[in-house]
């Protein structure tokens, strides 16, 4: 689920990819390993879902179509039912 407006953030609208393990993680303090996703894999899903490059950086990718965080237990189901696929088609990439 994509965090909503707060104080500090503002709404997230997708979901950024590293097109390298590298830039999976360079932005982040710390993580806990990566996993290697297939596009045409992730377009094929029943949600769609769908990958544009970043327009700011190169070496990432942005997902679209991720549903914002929400109390709603249809939206919550939705969202486990898209994780759970998502990490179906992934296979860890060391860093």
């Amino acid at each position: 689920m994509l965090r909503p407006a707060t104080d500090k953030y503002p709404i997230e609208r997708e979901l950024s990819l590293g097109l390298t393990t590298r830039a999976a993680v360079d932005e982040l303090k710390e993580n806990h390993g990566t996993a290697a996703l297939l596009v045409g894999r992730i377009h094929t899903l029943p949600y769609g879902l769908r990958t544009v490059p970043n327009s700011e950086n190169g070496a990432k990718a942005d997902l679209h179509g991720l549903p914002l965080f929400s109390t709603d237990p249809v939206q919550r189901d939705l969202a486990v039912a898209m994780a759970t696929d998502l990490a179906g088609i992934s296979y860890f990439a060391p860093v």
